[in-house]
């Protein structure tokens, strides 16, 4: 006569329970988007360092104006166009004003 099946030895599997999202006790609930202040970028140094970062809807003779460097293109070699700039290009300048 034939042995009866035995029970299998590996247990049956059980899904890990639900997992829940980790909150610090001590942080205070999120606030939606709306009802947060906006932070606006301002950067600690005037609008004519050395380093200058071009802006929306600036052209080179609006920036060599407003600081009074009337040398951008000698002193930037990768601007190889100077109608090729765009907003977050970086500069070096050489500024005379700071307006």
């Amino acid at each position: 006569m034939p042995e009866p099946p035995r029970p299998c030895a590996v247990p049956r599997y059980k899904p890990p329970p639900a997992a829940q999202p980790h909150r610090n006790p001590l942080s205070q609930p999120r606030q939606p988007p709306s009802a947060r202040p906006r932070r606006r970028r301002t950067r600690s140094r005037g609008p004519c360092d050395e380093v200058y970062v071009v802006g929306e809807g600036e052209t080179l003779h609006t920036i060599s104006d407003k600081c009074g460097d009337p040398f951008i293109v000698e002193r930037n070699p990768h601007v190889h166009d100077p109608d090729d700039v765009f907003p977050g290009l970086v500069l070096a300048l050489r500024p005379t004003k700071n307006t």
